[in-house]
């Protein structure tokens, strides 16, 4: 991330943190924040990078995680399936999407619109998960930070979230939205 000096009082106090303890995460001096912050000094470029390195380390730790977004108790689909039922599944439980599994392995995703791009060319009733999933979305760990959450997402309906290899949670565009506020 990019930072200017001149903001550095602002994002230290972001982090709670005060002039000293900041100093001593970063190893340089207090009275070197104090005059960064009060701009009476110009610092060496070591120094500064000393300070936009622990930014970068400290807000990182800030930064949430998949396993604290995370929706658990997922409704998922076994390849056979009827999508008449998983139709039903999500319009009981309000959702657009259902991870297919094989076991424990995560094969394929069935959304909203893959049935409706099914619908007239085939019979509904004979339909399965399997003819009508599409790729499994990607799966990330549980201690996946926020960041990369968020750049995932804005290229797929949901991300998996998985530990040892199995399902734990799921991730939606509305589980980020609502961990904004």
């Amino acid at each position: 991330m990019q930072y200017e000096l001149k903001h550095l009082k602002q994002l230290r106090k972001q982090l709670g943190l005060t002039q000293t303890e900041f100093a001593k995460e970063a190893g340089v001096s207090q009275s070197l924040i104090a005059k960064i912050e009060s701009n009476s000094i110009d610092p060496t470029y070591s120094k500064v990078r000393q300070v936009f390195d622990t930014l970068d380390r400290l807000s990182k730790n800030k930064e949430p995680c998949a396993r604290e977004i995370m929706q658990t108790g997922i409704i998922t689909a076994r390849p056979g399936d009827r999508i008449v039922d998983i139709v039903k599944q999500m319009s009981k439980n309000a959702i657009s999407q259902i991870p297919v599994l094989d076991g424990k392995n995560i094969i394929g995703l069935v959304t909203e619109k893959d049935i409706l791009e099914h619908l007239g060319s085939e019979d509904v009733h004979a339909l399965k998960a399997k003819d009508a999933m599409v790729e499994p979305p990607p799966i990330v760990g549980e201690d996946t930070r926020m960041s990369a959450i968020n750049a995932l997402i804005r290229h797929y309906p949901l991300i998996i979230v998985a530990k040892k290899g199995e399902l734990s949670g799921i991730i939606t565009k509305s589980d980020i939205l609502n961990n904004m506020v």
